[in-house]
Parts: structure tokens; C-alpha cells; sequence
């Protein structure tokens, strides 16, 4: 394996309620965990999108976050 996505990241933004703050705690462990494990692995984070990618069009906008 040459390199890891992880997808629909929370933006750093996300502490402005109670849930948000807690998934952002969790989710950091979860990143922390992630960069341990896979040291010698490319890693993407690619950001939580307002909406499901459903078309081409959508795709091509993460082409800047998918370049490993």
C-alpha cells in the first residue's frame, strides 16, 4: 500500500457546539492513531464536503487533495 485516504475530515472550524467539539476530540485521536500506524505511508485528509460526491464534476474538485 502506497498511501492512505482518509476521508471526510472535520475542519478545524468545527469546535463552535458541544457535538462538534467532541467529534473533533475524537477524530484527532483517530488521526493521531492513523499517522502512527501508517508512518511510511502517504497520508491525504481530505475535509468533510457539504454534500455526497455524486458526479465527475465533484470529484474533480478534491483533485487537489488527492495528490499523493
Amino acid at each position: 500500500m502506497s498511501g492512505l485516504i482518509v476521508n471526510k475530515c472535520l475542519p478545524n472550524e468545527a469546535n463552535d457546539s458541544a457535538f462538534f467539539k467532541q467529534r473533533k476530540q475524537l477524530e484527532d485521536g483517530y488521526k493521531e492513531e492513523i499517522q502512527q500506524r501508517f508512518k511510511n505511508q502517504s497520508k491525504v485528509f481530505v475535509p468533510l464536503q457539504e454534500r455526497d460526491i455524486a458526479s465527475m464534476e465533484e470529484l474533480r474538485a478534491l483533485q487537489p487533495y488527492l495528490t499523493i
